[in-house]
């Protein structure tokens, strides 16, 4: 069961909700309410992108195993104080193996340092909401409050057409940002390095998600499109 189940169950009297793949089948929720899907698998899933996780995944791996007795029971300790809700709105506490490696995935994913002690969390400042430009002039930019202490994981989509909504699974990451963000910041080359040109009246949608330099931290993000 372990190879072909993925899926989270939430029990009550009888099953009253579901997440994930189970044999050939996702289920998921939007806001329509809970659906089931056929599972479609990529034709190539050993992307660059998909190689570098896993070995990103690996290389924190074995840095925990270096860490010593006392700084691994620390993480362990300090866990809870990293719950999370999950898709059902329980809260969940990571491992402290699991907190190392996502804090330190995320400060990676901004070129920052590692960090071998657990930290104390902070509050974290969503960037709210995002100014969008793109056009073919060319122009693509994003606008949004950034502040000191955090940078931005910014994320984007392939062009899609306009009257595509749902952009939750179509988010590729193709640039960061470090502190305040009062001037539009200027995408148009990453953008094309990523997926290449799009053509006037296509939409692009742009996801921004901080990360807490200290901590590692990541919060919800904020998406805008045009």
């Amino acid at each position: 069961l372990k190879n072909f189940c993925t899926m989270k169950i939430k029990f009550g009297s009888i099953v009253t909700d579901g997440r994930g793949k189970l044999g050939g089948q996702v289920y998921a929720r939007n806001r329509s309410g809970a659906y089931v899907r056929n599972k479609v698998t990529p034709n190539n899933p050993q992307t660059i992108a998909q190689s570098a996780a896993r070995s990103r995944l690996a290389k924190f791996s074995e840095q925990w195993r270096g860490l010593s007795q006392a700084q691994r029971d620390a993480w362990n300790a300090a866990a809870p104080d990293f719950a999370k809700t999950n898709v059902f709105g329980d809260s969940v506490n990571p491992t402290g193996k699991n907190l190392f490696t996502q804090l330190n995935v995320n400060l990676a994913d901004i070129r920052g340092p590692v960090i071998e002690n657990p930290p104390v969390p902070v509050e974290i400042s969503e960037p709210g909401e995002l100014t969008v430009v793109a056009n073919s002039a060319p122009e693509l930019s994003v606008s949004f409050e950034g502040v000191e202490g955090q940078s931005y994981k910014i994320f984007a989509t392939p062009p899609l057409s306009p009257g595509v909504g749902f952009f939750k699974n179509k988010f590729r990451m193709i640039d960061t940002h470090s502190g305040p963000a009062d001037t539009p910041i200027n995408l148009f080359d990453k953008y094309n390095a990523k997926f290449g040109s799009f053509d006037e009246g296509q939409k692009v949608a742009i996801k921004v998600v901080p990360v807490v330099d200290s901590t590692g931290q990541k919060g919800i993000g904020s998406v805008g499109s045009q």
